[in-house]
């Protein structure tokens, strides 16, 4: 018989995994999507301050949101999060 065993966080990497949450319209969003928002409206904003394009504002905030989006949620997963995929019942 095969188990699925969720770590509690006791080991080497207790901190790693707790993610701020911030309620956006009453549903919790972790609060590194609302920081890639915020950095990709951030970009846009001084692109258009300092007289760039449209088209370079709108791919300079999709790289800087791209980037603060994928760095948060890498910071922020648990360690080992493979259990659920390696480890469901095969029909």
């Amino acid at each position: 018989m095969t188990t699925v065993e969720q770590l509690t966080g006791t080991g080497e990497h207790a901190g790693r995994g707790v993610a701020a949450t911030v309620a956006v319209f009453g549903v919790d969003w972790p609060a590194y999507k609302l920081h890639a928002l915020v950095a990709g409206v951030l970009v846009v904003a001084l692109v258009f301050a300092f007289g760039g394009t449209g088209i370079l504002a709108g791919w300079l905030a999709a790289g800087v949101a791209a980037v603060v989006w994928w760095g948060g949620r890498v910071v922020l997963r648990p360690r080992w999060d493979d259990s659920g995929r390696d480890h469901h019942a095969r029909s």
